[in-house]
């Protein structure tokens, strides 16, 4: 199944569920995520929620264009939505791609994911 596309789905679950705006735009969180593997590691590990929201947060503020906060925070939730997606993907969790995205919206709330603001450094 295409990256991408899986990558989308998830941003429309997370809208649906009130996670992030109905404005926000993933695509290009997605695309850079997946350019910037030397940031992340190519695993793009979650185990550490801390450690990752912390990591996350350092890499979007260096995205001077996204100006508001509340589009940082979408942003954040989208980033970290994409690494618990490809987490569970690799583990091979799933048995069809509804239960990728079930599975994967599951471990994003138990990490507190959904919680989770953008704040300054």
């Amino acid at each position: 199944m295409p990256r991408l596309r899986v990558h989308i789905k998830f941003d429309k679950l997370l809208k649906e569920k009130g996670i992030i705006s109905e404005e926000a735009n993933g695509r290009s969180v997605h695309t850079r995520i997946d350019k910037d593997t030397n940031y992340f590691g190519p695993n793009k590990s979650v185990a550490d929620p801390d450690k990752t929201i912390k990591l996350i947060r350092g890499w979007i503020s260096s995205w001077a264009h996204f100006g508001r906060k509340g589009t940082k925070t979408d942003c954040v939730r989208i980033a970290l939505g994409h690494m618990v997606v490809d987490d569970i993907r690799s583990r091979k969790e799933y048995t069809s791609e509804s239960d990728l995205l079930t599975r994967a919206l599951i471990s994003y709330k138990k990490k507190g994911f959904h919680k989770t603001f953008y704040r300054e450094k």
